[in-house]
């Protein structure tokens, strides 16, 4: 792996920064898809404060995050079969 990049899990701190991740990915890829309010109803349905804390507690579901240098680069959900 590149020097400065690391891929662990999500961590209840890294929330903020998740979301906001979330929201400018959201944001720049989906518009030539769909439609603002449904790229709005997407991130309040499955990008919730809660609901992204209440997947920590659950050993079926998996966040894992890429950082370089610091900062969150990209994020991934999964739930292992």
């Amino acid at each position: 792996m590149s020097e400065g990049v690391r891929l662990r899990p999500l961590e209840t701190a890294d929330l903020a920064e998740l979301l906001a991740l979330a929201r400018d990915t959201g944001h720049a890829h989906y518009p030539a898809i769909i439609s603002v309010a449904q790229i709005e109803y997407m991130l309040d349905q499955r990008y919730r404060p809660e609901l992204i804390a209440a997947d920590l507690d659950r050993a079926s579901r998996r966040w894992d995050v890429l950082e370089r240098a610091g900062r969150l680069m990209a994020f991934a959900q999964y739930e292992p079969v």
